[in-house]
Order: C-alpha cells, then sequence, then structure tokens
C-alpha cells in the first residue's frame, strides 16, 4: 500500500508531489468526494489551498458516476444517526461499503487520480503529527 493512503486527507503527508489525490467519504449532506483546492487570493489575502468537498463539474465526471456517487452519499444520509436514522441491516450497510468502493474504482478511472475510499484507508499513521 503506498504510505501516503495511511494520512488523512488534510495531512500534508498525504499528498506526495506530483500526486493527485481524490477522497471518497461521506459527509452529511456534502458531495462525497474530497479534493485539495486552491482559493485564489482576494481582498489582500494570498492564495490558499484547503481541502474540501467538489463537485462533479470540478472533478468533470460522467453523469452517471456523479448520479451514483450522490445516491450513495444520500443512502447514508436517510441511515444516519443525523439524518433519518432509518434502521438498515447489516448486509445493507455492508452493501453500502462495497458500492462505495466500486465508485472510489470509477472515480480512479475517471479521472486519473490515486483515490482513497475511506472505508479502505486501513491505520493511519499514528507517528504522524498531523494524523495521530
Amino acid at each position: 500500500m503506498e504510505e501516503f493512503r495511511r494520512h488523512v486527507p488534510s495531512c500534508p503527508r498525504g499528498r506526495p508531489p506530483g500526486v493527485r489525490r481524490l477522497d471518497v467519504a461521506f459527509d452529511y449532506g456534502a458531495f462525497p468526494v474530497w479534493a485539495w483546492i486552491t482559493i485564489p487570493a482576494h481582498g489582500g489575502r494570498p492564495s490558499r489551498e484547503v481541502v474540501g468537498s467538489v463537485s462533479p463539474e470540478w472533478l468533470s465526471i460522467s453523469a452517471k458516476l456523479a448520479t451514483e456517487l450522490r445516491a450513495w452519499s444520500d443512502w447514508m444520509d436517510l441511515h444516519s444517526e443525523y439524518g433519518g436514522g432509518r434502521a438498515a441491516a447489516d448486509d445493507q450497510y455492508r452493501a453500502w461499503t462495497a458500492q462505495g468502493r466500486k465508485l472510489a474504482q470509477q472515480l480512479a478511472e475517471e479521472t486519473g487520480a490515486e483515490v482513497v475510499y475511506q472505508g479502505d484507508r486501513g491505520e493511519i499513521d499514528l507517528d504522524c503529527p498531523h494524523c495521530g
């Protein structure tokens, strides 16, 4: 496994030079793809880089993949404690996890980026001052 995958998306070690990293991760109401983006200089403030949810348009992905990613995220919104809390069986959660993995692979194929599916990240680097 590439070492950068053991770091959280916002960690500088999780973004080695020359690697375009995207993360597929659920967050309430957000489109489930995260990336480093540059906020342009404005009002005397310098440009800066931040990690945030990015749109399908920013990613230039197919409408089909965008719809599937949104549906994947919406399912968890309905079944999470804060999004409605509708009961789901363990096998439904396993299917949701497997679908996220599949969508992450499709995202990698469409964008050419290194895509980290947060459900598969594994152990974080506890020695990292940013992650641990």
